[in-house]
């Protein structure tokens, strides 16, 4: 969680994060008793002092393992982000609903309106954690990566094709069941 925190301020002391930050990007790490969640934001194209949405929130959630600790994201759209965006939408609709084209046209128009919105919204929301899962990606690559255990090369319950056809196995299998069959009906 240190090292999350620690990389969401950006630093000249952590030169190899600069591209975490591309485009004024910020992020906002906000520690929970299991986890923490991440959002962020970067600043308009037209206007530098003002900053897009945060459309997507991630959800980390944080096990420890004795001796590695696994991270898993959870990515969200934020539903206040959802409502503002369908404003617009809905806004739209109300003037086009009084043009005096077809209703056909006007239901067209109208459907295209808001499937446009829903699309901008997923597709923005679906960038923002993709960035976010990025920053936590890259933030978390200089720790040490833990040792987790090999299953064994060979058992007996593990059957490789190179080791014996499938025939030769089910008729290995169908004896031993034909066994144990006729040995418990005669006990």
């Amino acid at each position: 969680m240190v090292t999350l925190v620690t990389a969401s301020r950006p630093s000249q002391a952590r030169l190899h994060l600069r591209n975490l930050f591309a485009s004024g990007r910020r992020y906002y790490l906000h520690p929970q008793k299991d986890g923490f969640v991440l959002q962020s934001d970067a600043v308009t194209l037209w206007n530098r002092r003002r900053r897009t949405r945060r459309s997507a929130r991630l959800a980390g959630a944080l096990t420890d393992l004795g001796s590695i600790t696994t991270v898993r994201l959870d990515a969200q759209l934020r539903a206040s982000h959802a409502l503002m965006a369908m404003l617009l939408p809905a806004w739209m609709a109300g003037l086009v609903v009084y043009a005096p084209w077809h209703p056909y046209v006007i239901a067209t128009v109208v459907i295209a309106l808001f499937l446009l919105a829903g699309m901008w919204l997923r597709l923005d929301a679906a960038l923002q954690a993709h960035d976010m899962i990025y920053f936590v990606r890259k933030a978390l690559e200089d720790l040490p990566a833990g040792e987790i255990a090999a299953l064994a090369q060979q058992t007996d319950d593990v059957i490789t094709p190179r080791e014996r056809e499938f025939r030769v196995e089910w008729d290995r299998f169908y004896d031993e069941m034909r066994a144990a069959a006729t040995s418990d009906s005669a006990g």
